[in-house]
């Protein structure tokens, strides 16, 4: 596939921030870190989202989408901070769950439950990714195949 010699580095900064994120994971991993194994995951999924909205010439698509996926990702890196920051402390509990496990629990997996699907539609919408191909749509006389 063409792209811009531009549109090519920014996708060659992208894979090399998503390796670091991910060299930094390990690194957690192997140090017993809980920041540096927590941290990554949320930014690595913005990374992959931000990848995911770049037009075919990997350029930024319009203000709008951008902004709603900031706003996404700045909550949802938001939940992962508050889950590290209390994650040892044992004395308030959410539900009967330590406050990490209970933010990421009870407030994480609704946020995401409830609103990623609005924000790929919303984002597929302003990106075009919803009007159907002529060449792909069915013609008035078609006749329904038969099993």
């Amino acid at each position: 596939m063409y792209s811009s010699k531009a549109g090519q580095s920014r996708i060659d900064r992208f894979v090399l921030v998503f390796a670091g994120l991910l060299v930094l994971t390990m690194i957690g991993m192997l140090a017993g870190s809980p920041a540096l194994i927590i941290i990554p995951v949320p930014l690595l999924v913005a990374l992959l989202t931000f990848m995911s909205v770049l037009d075919r010439e990997n350029g930024w698509p319009d203000r709008g989408t951008i902004t709603a996926l900031i706003a996404f990702h700045a909550v949802s890196t938001g939940l992962w901070v508050i889950a590290l920051v209390t994650l040892h402390d044992e004395r308030i509990v959410i539900a009967g769950l330590p406050i990490s496990t209970g933010v990421l629990t009870l407030v994480a997996w609704p946020f995401y439950a409830l609103f990623s699907g609005p924000l790929f539609a919303f984002c597929a919408e302003r990106l075009g990714l919803t009007t159907i191909h002529a060449s792909l749509a069915p013609t008035p006389d078609a006749t329904p195949e038969t099993a």
